[in-house]
């Protein structure tokens, strides 16, 4: 029997945010920016670079990321940043990363 720690995530969620690409190229750009970058410019990340990729962010994605904590949104600046469960996506995360760099180099 294993125990369910409170600790631990609830990997619908964590599966449910990373289920679309737009979702995934956040969270690495994210992650690549480190802890420490606080609130980031949507147009400053490379993956999200057309008009459309921010308009379905911001009516889309980004709503629900916030709303399930991932993110952290500022609206009028255009801006998000890691929220208070981001680290439960973390491992999913840096699999990601490690997994797009191994099929560049395949």
């Amino acid at each position: 029997m294993t125990l369910h720690r409170s600790s631990d995530p609830d990997w619908d969620d964590v599966f449910d945010a990373l289920a679309d690409d737009k979702r995934r190229r956040l969270f690495l750009a994210l992650w690549q920016r480190g802890p420490d970058a606080g609130m980031v410019p949507l147009r400053d990340i490379p993956a999200l670079s057309t008009e459309h990729d921010r308009l379905e962010l911001r009516h889309v994605h980004l709503p629900m990321l916030e709303e399930m904590g991932y993110v952290r949104w500022d609206r009028d600046r255009g801006a998000v940043g890691r929220g208070p469960r981001y680290e439960e996506v973390l491992p999913a995360v840096e699999w990601f990363h490690e997994r797009r760099s191994l099929d560049r180099t395949v």
